[in-house]
């Protein structure tokens, strides 16, 4: 890649500003604690240039600021201490694990009340019979999710959620086998009679 002669590239600007302030931490900011930061370089500064971006030092990807004049990055070395900035959360991205068990819940509730969760499963299940690839298998059950009209759903996939609740409390769907119905060793209600019905995917 070409440079234009007199153009302000990084290592200029790290070469015009060679004192660092560490933010003492690896995880990126939030988009509010970025802003407070840049504000307060812009105070330290009175207007004048800073450098923010991870470089790295010792060994590690770490978050500093770098400044032309030794007392800015004092100032804000200090200015982190007083604030305790590097022990500010990190960003959050996708849903927590609480959230992840509360929508599984929902779906699975709402996809026994429509008959959604069975018509997913039963997709995923003929793909997978066919010997189709686990993406043509997730393609199937994300078709058969569609034709109810789920409600939103935001970073979860409902489909996968309902297929691996199946394959997770009803192992031998994905399997094709039945489990002993007289096992001595089990209650028996968890299992149907010896006379049921075969099994069928409608």
């Amino acid at each position: 890649m070409s440079r234009r002669k007199g153009e302000d590239t990084l290592a200029r600007k790290r070469r015009r500003m060679p004192h660092i302030a560490e933010l003492g931490r690896i995880e990126p900011l939030r988009a509010a604690d970025r802003a407070q930061l840049e504000q307060t370089c812009m105070r330290i500064t009175n207007g004048q240039e800073f450098l923010y971006g991870a470089e790295l030092i010792r060994g590690d990807w770490r978050y500093l600021v770098r400044f032309s004049e030794p007392h800015h990055a004092e100032a804000l070395r200090d200015w982190l201490r007083r604030e305790n900035f590097s022990d500010r959360p990190a960003p959050k991205f996708g849903p927590s694990a609480e959230e992840k068990r509360a929508f599984e819940e929902v779906a699975i509730a709402w996809g026994v009340r429509t008959g959604a969760l069975r018509r997913v499963v039963q997709a995923y299940r003929r793909a997978m019979f066919a010997n189709e690839t686990m993406m043509r298998c997730d393609t199937a059950a994300q078709k058969a999710l569609g034709a109810y009209l789920p409600p939103e759903h935001g970073f979860h996939n409902m489909a996968r959620v309902m297929v691996s609740w199946a394959m997770k409390h009803h192992t031998s769907w994905f399997h094709g086998w039945r489990p002993w119905a007289a096992n001595p060793f089990s209650p028996p209600d968890w299992y149907p009679p010896e006379d049921a019905y075969p099994h069928s995917e409608e």
